[in-house]
């Protein structure tokens, strides 16, 4: 379960161990596609809803996401990292299984500083 729902404490699905995407569909999303799972792959993921958009968030900035959610002005699925340090709830997916994945781009010969970086990724199967 890589990507939680953030939801603001007294929501009403903060007090729920996990969360099928499918349930809230018509909760408003905060729709930040560079951050978080933007409206449109959720929609996909779970064969249908709605979740309106109800902000559009511009940005790589995880943070800049995190505070309209906290404070209830839209969900957002973000990956684990980010949602943990938010002061809102972040609830599980239990469905569809969603997963977060970064991708690295790279010449096929690298220079020592970045064979370094990419030899210290996680790597994970």
């Amino acid at each position: 379960m890589l990507c939680p729902v953030l939801c603001p404490v007294g929501h009403p699905l903060h007090r729920r161990t996990g969360v099928d995407l499918g349930r809230p569909a018509d909760a408003g999303r905060l729709d930040a596609p560079a951050v978080a799972a933007p409206p449109a792959d959720l929609r996909t993921a779970t064969g249908g809803g709605a979740f309106p958009a109800v902000a559009d968030c511009a940005g790589l900035d995880a943070a800049a996401l995190l505070a309209p959610a906290a404070a209830g002005h839209g969900l957002a699925v973000l990956p684990r990292t980010p949602a943990a340090s938010a002061g809102a709830t972040a609830l599980p997916v239990r469905a569809p299984r969603l997963a977060h994945r970064r991708e690295v781009l790279f010449a096929p010969v690298l220079d020592v500083p970045a064979r370094a970086f990419v030899d210290a990724l996680p790597r994970r199967v």
